[in-house]
């Protein structure tokens, strides 16, 4: 049986910012509540729910009793955390006993630079959404937080050319996008409007049309993806709205093509005439009318882990290809993606890579790499904001509806990590900020689940006990 499901996510959630931490830890115990009364085959199939969590004012205390400020995450975590222990740490973790299925787990003081816990650390198993975590990092790496991708309106004097600058966030309206409730972003009818009057101004109200997508090359769909899989992620491209799924031309499979006719329906409601052939053009010539730019990286990349997003990661493995000098392929991605990790030190044998967001089974980390990585990010200000790209336990995204009993309560609203499941995998990586005020990064690969069962309670309990150790060193 191939892939029965993945844990992306596209419900809305409210907006992120320094102030969440009580936010999240109420909303968490919504979650909670919540998880009682989903159908044991919903657990099975690991999907995530779409309903909007209800916020309620309950004390932030209730949620970890005994655990005071020490165990909550607010702005200066990452600079204050007290050194973990190893010993510690490992006792937290064999604590709650062995998983199923074929383990890869490791842990460390995320401040540190080694393991505490290893597990078959150095064991590279398909890791599902968690890959997401080394896409985040080799965006970082070879990105600043803060940067953006342009989209542009080129004018010859006859064409005008709607040229793709891979934002994986583009809107075709401002309500039209799956994230419009909880971010700002850049869109098509936006840019119709701007390019109308541009070509008013120089008296060109009759125009063709065309569209350039040529910043990306090489298929749009990964060969190890089955066609199922469309449920999950849209054929990538450099010019696509609303992640690919627009709701107007839907009936097209090409995303840029469905994109350009959304443009040329808007430039017609803006008095603009516009041909009804639509053609692909390539390194158009002429001067920029118009442009977008999309929302930071940083944004980006929260909502990718958030929500476990396949569409944003497969776009950012395109754009780290094209940054590290590579094409804008899946053999760009991998090629470059391969060299990054390297050099920052998380490439080990076995390792695998052959896509940005974790769907292909072929895939391999091991998860020592992935806690290094984390450490990695904390060590180093330019991959820090990673760290504050997680989901949270019980609270957001796919971490929504984890966490969810009593064995899991420490872990509720502190506990952010990003979460991977396929077929008879699951995995779970981030950091647990514990009892006492240390930090600690954690990995844990399964494979080779039973099927019969949900296995992602012994990933969350793993966590919940760390958050619930007094790791402190001293």
């Amino acid at each position: 049986m191939r892939r029965l499901s993945t844990d992306s996510s596209q419900k809305s959630s409210r907006k992120l910012s320094p102030g969440w931490v009580a936010w999240l830890v109420t909303v968490g115990l919504l979650a909670t509540a919540a998880i009682g009364t989903l159908p044991l085959a919903s657990a099975k199939g690991w999907l995530i729910s779409n309903d909007e969590p209800t916020i309620t004012n309950l004390p932030i205390d209730e949620l970890q009793p005994g655990a005071g400020k020490a165990g909550l995450i607010g702005p200066d975590i990452f600079d204050e955390s007290k050194p973990a222990s190893a010993d510690a740490i490992k006792a937290a973790i064999e604590a709650v006993g062995p998983g199923e299925g074929t383990i890869s787990a490791a842990a460390g003081d995320l401040n540190g630079d080694g393991l505490s816990y290893s597990n078959n650390s150095e064991r590279a198993l398909t890791p599902a959404s968690t890959m997401k975590l080394m896409t985040s990092i080799g965006s970082l790496y070879k990105y600043s937080a803060d940067a953006r991708f342009t989209t542009s309106v080129i004018f010859d004097g006859a064409t005008v050319t709607l040229k793709g600058g891979g934002d994986p966030l583009l809107a075709s309206s401002p309500d039209s996008h799956p994230y419009a409730k909880e971010i700002d972003l850049p869109n098509l009818s936006d840019l119709a409007a701007d390019t109308a009057a541009g070509l008013k101004q120089r008296g060109a109200t009759r125009v063709k049309l065309a569209f350039d997508d040529s910043l990306f090359s090489g298929p749009s769909w990964q060969p190890s993806w089955d066609d199922s899989y469309h449920q999950w992620v849209s054929p990538v491209s450099a010019l696509a709205v609303d992640l690919g799924k627009p709701k107007e031309h839907s009936d097209q499979a090409d995303p840029a093509m469905s994109a350009a006719l959304i443009f040329a329906d808007q430039l017609r409601a803006n008095g603009i005439d516009v041909g009804d052939d639509v053609s692909r053009a390539e390194q158009p010539t002429g001067e920029a009318v118009a442009s977008v730019q999309s929302v930071p990286l940083f944004n980006i990349l929260e909502r990718m882990n958030v929500h476990s997003d396949n569409y944003l990661a497969e776009v950012l493995f395109r754009q780290i290809a094209l940054a590290s000098g590579q094409p804008g392929s899946f053999e760009g991605g991998v090629s470059a993606q391969t060299t990054n990790l390297n050099e920052l030190g998380l490439w080990s044998d076995g390792q695998a890579i052959h896509d940005g967001s974790g769907l292909s089974e072929d895939n391999k980390i091991a998860a020592g790499n992935l806690v290094k990585g984390l450490q990695i990010a904390q060590h180093n200000p330019k991959i820090r904001p990673l760290l504050e790209a997680l989901p949270a336990a019980a609270s957001t995204g796919t971490m929504a509806i984890r966490f969810a009993d009593e064995a899991s309560t420490a872990g509720r609203g502190v506990v952010r990590a990003k979460t991977g499941s396929l077929d008879r995998v699951s995995a779970l990586a981030g950091y647990a900020p514990t009892r006492d005020g240390s930090l600690v990064a954690f990995a844990l690969i399964g494979n080779d689940l039973p099927e019969d069962q949900d296995p992602r309670g012994w990933f969350d309990h793993v966590a919940s006990s760390l958050a619930a150790c007094n790791c402190a060193a001293g």
